[in-house]
């Protein structure tokens, strides 16, 4: 997670929110480290379905119930397809 953090792919401080409608309101004191790796994937254009994948994995790994990451990465990958991907 370091190597996300140091990238000069991305100012991880203003392109990250935390995890929308999850913890943005904490942000940036407290933040959710698979939210933070799914913003850097967004930000540097790898959306989609492996982004949502890897998103649902790493909560888990974090001990988040299966129903819950299931229910964020659907959230963000509904999000994506619904509206983000369409504002070019």
């Amino acid at each position: 997670m370091l190597d996300k953090l140091e990238s000069d792919k991305w100012d991880w401080f203003l392109d990250c929110d935390g995890c929308t409608g999850v913890s943005e309101i904490y942000w940036p004191t407290i933040y959710f480290p698979p939210c933070l790796r799914h913003d850097f994937d967004c930000a540097t254009g790898h959306n989609g379905w492996q982004t949502s994948r890897r998103f649902y994995r790493i909560q888990r790994a974090y001990g988040v119930s299966a129903v819950r990451s299931g229910a964020r990465a659907a959230g963000v990958t509904l999000a994506w397809y619904a509206w983000l991907k369409w504002r070019g």
